[in-house]
């Protein structure tokens, strides 16, 4: 009975050698087909001298009866599930396929992605060191296992301050809140130093600049930040003033334009108008601001000083050759006296000497001499006075309407009068000792003479002017009153008075400002107002409120006054 077998009938190269069962007659012969190699007499297999392939072991048994058998074997490749090593990584690095000797196994491990590619993936797996395992299945299956490290990464993080720079900023420095010791740099020709990351901004000068860092660990990380150098403003103000309250408006200046001005006495914050009359006389704080990150401030303090007042005068506007030399009332003292067409004056005290002056008219100006200097003029006439006057005259008017008034002015030229004698007939008043009498008022139609006398030391003259003024009745209606709605008492002979006119026998009037105080009354024909308070001031120009009463009727209104 040649009955045999072995183990299995399939065997890896890698196996040992197989020995048969004989379960049937032993002594026998074994052979193999296909080259395999084989010990004919224990039936041993020789695996690596068969090499893979299937054969067909055949033992025959030796005795008077032989019998024959066979055993069917396949001899297979051994599978090699050696992995090439791979890392270290850093946990930022992309993902990667292992590879081993032999294909068709399984990956495992920690950061293993995909077991059949055996994808590893460094970020899935952390930092640390990680057992990865290949395993080929099967009879002749194979197993392998490597450890792949995986490095943390650096951490380049870094700031400045501020990502806007101004040149006249001094140099910043970063601040690292990640991995210490690597490098800086920066683009656009910028200045760094390497080491510290300090900028060099006057180096670098205007622009826009990337400072970048970059790690100098096993696992290096980069990092960027924007930095922008711009031009730094420079506020700083002109000195101006001081001033005098009364100079004109000006335009303050300083280094950088586009800023804003604030301070007493700024009329336009843009263009810096400082007007001193607004801001008035003393010590004004002038704030000039550039605002941004570049921006700057000035402030400087403006001197306001008050004016002079050059106002002075002499007691009269005529003088006599023969007078004594006049001297000026003077507001502020100190300041310097000039006379025209030739005249002769003391320039510190203003006094005029008359005859080295001589005859004519003469124009005095009085300058300050202060920081703020004022100047003022005064008209004088100096006449000879050794000579009789010549009479002269002259009326506001000559031709008028009854109950208007008349003013009346001497004229008279050679020597100047000291004494006056008016008749005026038909007027009320009817005489005056007046140089210029106002208000000669006529009720009654008709032409009416004037005479007047004048003299001096060195003698007198007269002049009888016959029918010099025709009083006409200008049509006045019966019960009609004629009230004027505008007057100018200012000295020129036209319109002076708020005069009332018409057919009445009686009247009462009344004028009063806008406050209600009473400015002025009369019952009197023919009696109007010269624009003055119950003192004698004069009254300012505007809208004054009257009531009038007569036997025709009461009226109520506004007359304007101006001058």
């Amino acid at each position: 009975t040649a009955t045999i077998s072995y183990t299995s009938t399939n065997y890896c190269l890698t196996d040992p050698n197989p020995s048969p069962t004989i379960t049937g007659t032993t002594g026998g012969t074994f052979t193999i087909n296909n080259s395999g190699v084989i010990n004919g007499t224990t039936g041993v297999i020789n695996i690596t001298g068969s090499g893979v392939g299937n054969y067909v072991i055949t033992y025959i048994t030796n005795g008077s009866c032989p019998d024959t058998a066979t055993f069917n074997v396949s001899i297979t490749n051994s599978a090699d599930a050696t992995i090439t090593q791979a890392g270290p990584f850093c946990e930022n690095d992309p993902a990667l396929n292992l590879t081993a000797a032999g294909s068709g196994g399984v990956w495992s491990g920690l950061g293993i992605t995909n077991t059949t590619n055996g994808t590893f993936n460094p970020t899935t797996a952390g930092a640390g060191n990680h057992v990865i395992t290949y395993t080929i299945s099967g009879s002749c299956g194979d197993v392998d296992s490597i450890t792949i490290v995986v490095n943390p990464k650096d951490t380049a993080t870094f700031t400045y301050t501020s990502g806007s720079f101004c040149l006249t900023d001094p140099n910043p420095s970063p601040t690292i809140t990640g991995t210490n010791g690597g490098t800086f740099s920066i683009n656009n020709s910028g200045v760094i130093n390497g080491t510290t990351g300090l900028i060099n901004i006057t180096g670098s000068g205007v622009g826009n600049y990337i400072v970048t860092y970059i790690t100098n660990g096993t696992c290096p990380d980069t990092a960027t930040f924007n930095i922008v150098i711009t031009n730094s403003t420079d506020a700083t103000i002109t000195q101006a003033g001081p001033f005098c309250i009364n100079d004109p408006s000006l335009n303050l200046t300083a280094v950088s334009a586009g800023g804003n001005w604030i301070g007493v006495g700024i009329t336009d914050s843009i263009n810096g108008t400082f007007n001193p009359s607004a801001a008035g006389v003393g010590n004004h704080i002038i704030t000039y601001s550039i605002s941004g990150s570049c921006g700057d401030v000035d402030t400087m303090t403006i001197v306001v000083t008050p004016k002079d007042t050059a106002t002075f005068s002499y007691a009269a506007n005529s003088f006599c050759n023969t007078a004594t030399n006049p001297l000026p009332t003077i507001v502020t003292t100190g300041g310097t006296f000039t006379i025209d067409n030739g005249g002769t004056i003391n320039p510190t005290s203003g006094e005029i000497s008359l005859l080295t002056s001589g005859v004519g008219n003469y124009i005095i100006t009085y300058i300050t001499n202060g920081s703020c200097p004022d100047t003022a003029t005064f008209n004088v006439s100096i006449t000879n006075c050794s000579i009789p006057p010549v009479a002269g005259i002259s009326a506001s008017s000559t031709t008028i309407c009854i109950n208007d008034c008349v003013n009346f002015t001497d004229i008279s030229t050679g020597g100047i009068p000291t004494a006056w004698t008016w008749y005026f007939e038909g007027g009320n008043p009817s005489t005056s000792n007046t140089q210029n009498p106002t208000n000669i008022c006529y009720d009654t139609a008709g032409t009416y003479n004037v005479v007047l006398m004048v003299s001096n030391a060195f003698g007198q003259d007269s002049i009888f002017i016959s029918n010099y003024i025709t009083v006409d009745s200008c049509n006045i209606l019966p019960n009609v009153i004629i009230i004027p709605n505008v007057f100018s008492p200012n000295g020129d002979g036209q319109n002076d008075l708020f005069n009332v006119s018409g057919n009445f026998t009686s009247i009462h009037t009344q004028v009063y400002n806008r406050w209600g105080e009473l400015l002025f009354k009369t019952s009197q024909l023919n009696s109007g107002w010269d624009g003055r308070t119950t003192s004698g001031s004069e009254c300012p120009e505007g809208t004054y409120f009257y009531i009038i009463k007569t036997d025709i009727d009461t009226y109520k209104g506004t007359v304007t006054l101006i001058r």
